[in-house]
């Protein structure tokens, strides 16, 4: 009983008279895991990440062969084969720092000298490459008929083409007068290489154009091809996503939907006109005929003014007629 006290409160080894069973030795430690054998391959390999498709790629098709073609382009494709050695195109007009190739993202009517062609697309050169268009895009680039100074025409400048009036023509090279960044401008050209524009609905006209989902609102743009009752049109305005309308370079509509803008008819001061103006065309009143009929300063509703050139004003129309309610 003493020696209890005593381990209680010193401690003391085990009791002579009961032996601590013997304690077996710590176990070894485990041996270290095997690595687990690499994953089976697949049946199938797994393929690499798509790359994001280029901006614009929707728009050009780039063959084989080299030639860049507008890959989205829904309208005409057959027409006449060119025969002569330059023509008028519905052209590429974007160009951007990631390709050395104008894309079809934009387009633009300008004249461009013919590689090949046929009854199906016309091949194209210019100095970043070749480039094709259907045939019903394309019309021989050659003298007009009876071209006469006044007369309003399409020319070739800064590698596209503007709206101009003639100021002088021969069988050779034709004086295109026109307003360029708000200043009277003289271009002289080879006259083969002009476009007559008569006021009729023809490739490059100028146009003011309407969806049949919004009658009321009309767009600046060129005519690109007419089919049927139908008319495919570039305007200047560009839509954005969710809208139908967007990542189009040419927009279908109706026919009747297409007004041309006929720059022949010279406008004076206090005519009634209509005009582009943040995007859509606006009514609007001839402030100033700029240039001897190159160009007009407009008023519009609200005090707003604006210099714009040929091609851009157009007289007021007269009202449409009522459509029939269904």
């Amino acid at each position: 009983m003493k020696r209890l006290v005593l381990c209680l409160l010193l401690g003391c080894g085990p009791s002579p008279e009961i032996e601590s069973p013997e304690q077996p030795p710590p176990a070894p430690p485990p041996p270290p895991a095997a690595p687990a054998p690499p994953p089976a391959p697949s049946a199938a390999p797994v393929a690499p990440p798509k790359e994001p498709k280029a901006k614009g790629s929707e728009f050009d098709n780039d063959g084989a062969d080299g030639i860049r073609r507008w890959g989205n382009w829904d309208g005409p494709k057959q027409g006449t084969a060119i025969t002569t050695k330059r023509a008028w195109v519905i052209a590429p007009n974007l160009i951007s720092a990631s390709s050395p190739k104008s894309s079809f993202a934009t387009v633009f009517p300008r004249v461009a000298d013919v590689v090949k062609t046929d009854a199906n697309e016309v091949v194209l050169a210019e100095k970043w490459g070749q480039f094709a268009v259907p045939a019903a895009l394309a019309r021989p680039a050659e003298a007009p008929k009876n071209l006469k100074k006044g007369m309003i025409v399409r020319c070739p400048f800064g590698g596209n083409s503007v709206v101009a009036r003639v100021d002088a023509t021969d069988a050779t090279n034709t004086t295109c007068a026109f307003r360029f960044v708000d200043q009277a401008r003289k271009e002289k050209v080879p006259t083969s290489d002009v476009m007559r524009l008569d006021g009729t609905m023809q490739m490059g006209a100028p146009v003011h154009a309407r969806f049949e989902s919004s009658p009321d609102e009309w767009f600046e743009g060129f005519l690109v091809a007419t089919e049927g009752d139908a008319a495919w049109v570039s305007l200047e305005t560009q839509f954005a996503a969710p809208d139908p309308r967007a990542n189009k370079s040419a927009q279908k509509v109706k026919a009747s939907d297409v007004r041309v803008v006929d720059a022949s008819k010279g406008l004076q001061r206090g005519d009634a006109c209509v005009a582009p103006d943040f995007g859509k065309i606006e009514p609007c009143t001839i402030k100033r005929v700029l240039d001897i009929g190159l160009g007009y300063e407009v008023n519009f509703e609200g005090g707003r003014t604006q210099e714009l050139e040929l091609g851009r004003v157009a007289p007021k129309p007269k009202a449409d007629k009522p459509k029939p309610v269904k």
